[in-house]
């Protein structure tokens, strides 16, 4: 008797163990996230190693010269605030949410680029009165500009014969060429100066309506007209549900195919959509194809669920981390940031509140914090600044010593060990100054 109870009290036991291990392993995540405010969630060598490539990659150097209102030298601190990121931490906006959009939510303000898909698509011009429906696209590119974002204008031409407008999926032969050469034209000489982004063809794999009715020859040529009248742009080719199997080398044969054509492309945008459970390891194999395309990677209609918030913000962690230290990747587009315009609803970045979900709070620690330099440097006594900054806009402010100040928005882009920035106050004359 008292061996079975010993018995009993020791399987008890055992069984409260078991609990407890088990309840600690579903709330380790949670724990994690909810405890890790100001760092990183994911720990270990390939993160430390990301961490260093990142370092490397994504910095550019800063050089600036404090002077004084007589154009001498001075030592002074110098206030260096980045505003927005250079790389394209991006999504694809929706125009009926602009009036819930706060460029300083916690979500809101890591990101550094936006696109139109559902307004610039093909099919959404001709459905309206095009100059209508350029109007409305108009206000977005302007209004968003003017905060230092990049804008992307989305698809340009679909491979698939049924995202094309009604008016034109029955043309063939000249009429065709000729209704391409016109939306490209359209497109390219109303917003090539001031979007940064168009993915020329789209759907491309699985289809090739363009090639098929006119040729390679015409996708060529919508590419080369686009660059000569948005020599500045970038100018992609888009494929969909291209990173596993067989279909990562289908791309990539396909891309080199283009190549070989002389298709001038500038980039590769890969739609990516990922859930259950996200490991570097097994993301690192299947962008290894990447490496051998010869030409930079996009990464767009991102979206990274689990199966639940906590481990959606997990697998996030690990796809920026692997992503932003690759080489190779050249922009990081989100499909949505809502969870009613996402696949997963753990995927969202901004629940229904507009509140940032758990997944939203990693993005801006990453992204808006730990990515990012704001802090103060001192100017030595002849007014020279050295520092290493991450690529992007920035506000940076001189206090000189004689209580006067000095500021500049100013891009840090690619490295320019040339360049010099010169913070010296206006000298304004009484004879100018306003009554």
């Amino acid at each position: 008797m008292k061996k079975h109870m010993r018995n009993s009290g020791k399987q008890e036991l055992k069984g409260i163990a078991i609990a407890r291990f088990l309840l600690l392993t579903c709330c380790l995540p949670a724990f994690l996230i909810t405890h890790s405010a100001s760092g990183q969630i994911l720990k270990g060598k390939w993160v430390d190693e990301a961490d260093a490539r990142i370092e490397k990659l994504r910095k550019v150097p800063l050089r600036a010269i404090v002077m004084d209102k007589a154009g001498k030298p001075v030592a002074a601190e110098v206030q260096i605030k980045m505003t927005r990121h250079a790389f394209p931490f991006g999504v694809t906006f929706d125009p009926v949410r602009l009036g819930a959009i706060d460029l300083k939510n916690e979500v809101w303000r890591g990101v550094s680029a936006v696109s139109f898909d559902s307004m610039t698509a093909w099919p959404a011009i001709e459905s309206k009165t095009p100059q209508k429906a350029f109007n409305q696209i108009d206000r977005m590119v302007d209004l968003f500009r003017l905060s230092d974002l990049q804008v992307g204008w989305g698809g340009v031409v679909s491979a698939d014969v049924g995202r094309w407008p009604q008016t034109v999926t029955a043309l063939k032969g000249e009429p065709l060429r000729n209704a391409l050469d016109h939306h490209i034209k359209t497109i390219a000489g109303r917003y090539g100066a001031r979007v940064g982004q168009f993915d020329i063809y789209t759907d491309v794999l699985d289809n090739d309506a363009v090639g098929d009715r006119l040729g390679t020859a015409m996708v060529r040529r919508m590419f080369t007209q686009t660059k000569t009248i948005a020599p500045h742009a970038t100018l992609c080719v888009r494929f969909r549900d291209c990173l596993r199997g067989t279909r990562m080398q289908l791309m990539a044969r396909r891309v080199a195919a283009m190549r070989q054509s002389f298709i001038p492309l500038d980039a590769v945008c890969l739609e990516m959509q990922l859930a259950g459970q996200v490991s570097n390891a097994a993301l690192t194999r299947s962008l290894s194809w990447i490496d051998h395309l010869g030409v930079p990677v996009i990464i767009t209609s991102l979206e990274v669920g689990g199966p639940s918030p906590a481990a959606a913000a997990m697998n996030l962690e690990a796809v920026l981390l692997t992503l932003y230290s690759n080489p190779n990747i050249a922009g990081i587009w989100f499909k949505a940031f809502n969870a009613d315009a996402v696949d997963d609803p753990n995927a969202a970045l901004i629940d229904g509140d507009g509140q940032a979900t758990k997944p939203g709070q990693l993005f801006d620690r990453l992204v808006y914090s730990q990515w990012r330099t704001d802090e103060t440097v001192t100017a030595d006594a002849l007014g020279n600044l050295r520092a290493t900054v991450y690529a992007g806009h920035y506000d940076l402010t001189a206090k000189l010593p004689d209580g006067t100040s000095s500021s500049a928005h100013v891009l840090l882009d690619k490295p320019q060990p040339d360049r010099i920035i010169i913070l010296q106050p206006l000298a304004i004359s009484a004879s100018t100054k306003p009554e």
